[in-house]
């Protein structure tokens, strides 16, 4: 074990940016207080931070272990800070890869199609510098095995996904929204909202009760050409009025979109965990998604998944 019996160092994790609201970061965090609970010291160090968890975090440059403690370096595109930080180390280096989007399904020369390229580049240095690998899922650990990682280096360690805690959670879907779907997940290429939205549109047309409403709950950039097309594609199917894209919300918010909706609806192709699917199934939501990537495993062998919007 990486952590065994006789370790009495420190457990340092690091990530580019801490934020609210994510996978990485909320398994950063989550990860810190099992450790402490473990009775393990343990930092989070960043070099950027949103304001609402900068108590949770140090500053990038204050990290300094001893070859006895152990950093686990989160990466999930590329690290103009946090990876040329660590190389630079002295110490057990872990790499927790939570998968990057291929570059592909982005324009060229977009920021998101550079920065997806140069994180698969530097992965390889990331795979050359680091002694551990854990991956969220399978999916991931096989990327990091065809880069060159020995498979015995390779561990499974999944999002911990937490329940939550509000009462009620699990609401009859008598009492939801009728022909309500939701999806969680910023607006990106991988992220499949495109095709959603035509599997939207193509159901209500066929039965107007069992699409009435559709809550795309995630982050965008009004400038980026994916929500730009996303918007003349709701025009243009008419569906005004039937969509609502709500950009980032809080967990209070995220939970009453669930709370309310009366279907999880994924048509995402890219997924190296996919959290919501996990996060939906906590309400009592049925979820079908694409079968694709990380989500047959995420999901397990009773899901509902389909290779495309006909078979779901």
């Amino acid at each position: 074990m990486l952590f065994g019996s006789n370790f009495r160092g420190k457990i340092f994790q690091v990530i580019e940016a801490l934020d609210y609201g994510d996978a990485v970061s909320n398994q950063a965090v989550a990860l810190d207080g099992i450790f402490k609970e473990m009775k393990f010291e343990s930092v989070i160090y960043s070099q950027w931070y949103h304001p609402s968890v900068e108590a949770l975090r140090s500053n990038l440059d204050e990290l300094d272990p001893s070859d006895e403690d152990i950093v686990l370096l989160h990466y999930a595109c590329y690290t103009g800070y946090t990876f040329p930080y660590v190389q630079k180390l002295r110490c057990t280096k872990v790499c927790i890869y939570h998968n990057i989007t291929p570059h592909t399904f982005f324009q060229p020369g977009t920021e998101v199609y550079e920065l997806c390229l140069k994180g698969r580049e530097q992965l390889r240095e990331v795979v050359r510098d680091c002694h551990y690998f854990w991956g969220d899922s399978s999916f991931n650990l096989q990327e990091i095995i065809e880069m060159g990682a020995s498979a015995d280096t390779c561990s499974l360690v999944p999002i911990v996904v937490r329940r939550p805690t509000t009462q009620g959670t699990g609401a009859a879907l008598t009492d939801r929204e009728p022909g309500a779907w939701v999806f969680l997940g910023r607006i990106a290429a991988n992220k499949g909202h495109g095709t959603l939205l035509e599997f939207f549109h193509e159901t209500r047309v066929e039965n107007p009760l069992l699409a009435q409403s559709l809550y795309i709950v995630g982050n965008y950039n009004e400038s980026d050409p994916c929500y730009q097309a996303l918007k003349a594609q709701i025009d243009r199917l008419n569906l005004f009025g039937c969509v609502t894209i709500t950009g980032k919300v809080s967990d209070a918010e995220v939970a009453n979109y669930l709370a309310r909706a009366s279907v999880y609806v994924s048509m995402s192709e890219h997924e190296g965990f996919g959290v919501p699917l996990i996060e939906a199934a906590f309400y009592d939501l049925p979820v079908v998604a694409l079968r694709n990537t990380a989500v047959s495993e995420t999901m397990g062998p009773d899901a509902l998944l389909g290779d495309s919007a006909a078979e779901l």
